[in-house]
């Protein structure tokens, strides 16, 4: 991947109106100030670039913590959403096959492997 491909994908965290606006200003910018040879941009400045698409899809919020709260509580509810789906999905599947059944299984698939 080039440069301006991980720029371009970094730049995904602002707003679509605004990459619209700037977003070939700022990209401009990022490749004018990146030492000649780096072919992916240092940890400081996608965190940077990804922290003030933040701000800037949060309406520009004084706080500049907020980016982060954000980042946190899009994780959590992640987590508890994927916590409820996979209780859900246990709760609802079918019974799992008793020691019996999965041998019945295996030999039907693998018959020269199953050794009596």
């Amino acid at each position: 991947m080039s440069l301006i491909r991980h720029y371009r994908r970094l730049l995904l965290a602002y707003p679509r109106a605004y990459r619209r606006e700037r977003g070939e200003e700022i990209l401009g910018l990022l490749l004018d100030t990146t030492p000649p040879g780096r072919t992916r941009p240092t940890v400081t400045g996608a965190v940077d670039l990804v922290r003030a698409g933040l701000r800037c899809r949060l309406g520009r919020p004084a706080s500049r913590t907020v980016g982060v709260w954000a980042a946190l509580t899009a994780l959590i509810c992640g987590l508890f959403t994927a916590a409820v789906a996979s209780r859900l999905v246990w709760e609802t599947s079918r019974p799992q096959p008793d020691r019996a059944e999965v041998m019945a299984i295996f030999t039907e698939a693998f018959p020269s492997v199953v050794t009596r």
